[in-house]
């Protein structure tokens, strides 16, 4: 079913050029990440569309806000403390990245856990992969569920 779904999407979907640039933490998860700036406007297509197909057919979705990203470290040291929604130096340089048309300004979600990398990572996203999240007492296995290509730019 989900694999149905994903093949749709990735049929209506375009690649993109994703800008990684902008580092973050989950305070409360212990997570630090880097994300874009500025989230292409493909790419918030792309979720939506899944997010849309998922729920169609049937499937639980999230509720929280979405929050594109790259995790870098789990369990970062420290006490585990609330979630604050704050920006940091990391919210204010993407704040001052150029938006390409129809981008979307990435919220500030969280406090950056390290410098911005210089120069950004910067890669184009030709698939996606549709993964199964399981907890272990190990920690957190993604498991792959199916793998799409996306289409070339028209």
């Amino acid at each position: 079913m989900l694999e149905t779904a994903g093949a749709g999407v990735a049929a209506g979907a375009v690649r993109l050029r994703l800008r990684l640039d902008t580092p973050g933490r989950f305070e409360r998860a212990r997570v630090a990440w880097i994300a874009p700036g500025v989230v292409p406007a493909p790419l918030v297509a792309l979720q939506q569309a899944l997010r849309d197909a998922c729920a169609q057919a049937g499937f639980e979705v999230e509720t929280r806000p979405w929050t594109p990203h790259v995790t870098l470290v789990r369990k970062l040291p420290g006490p585990r403390t609330a979630h604050r929604a704050v920006g940091g130096a990391g919210s204010a340089a993407a704040a001052s990245a150029p938006a390409a048309p129809g981008a979307t300004p990435a919220a500030p979600v969280a406090t950056p856990a390290t410098p911005a990398p210089d120069p950004p990572i910067g890669f184009e996203v030709r698939a996606f992969v549709l993964m199964q999240s399981v907890s272990t007492p190990e920690g957190v296995e993604y498991r792959p569920i199916a793998s799409f290509d996306l289409p070339r730019r028209a």
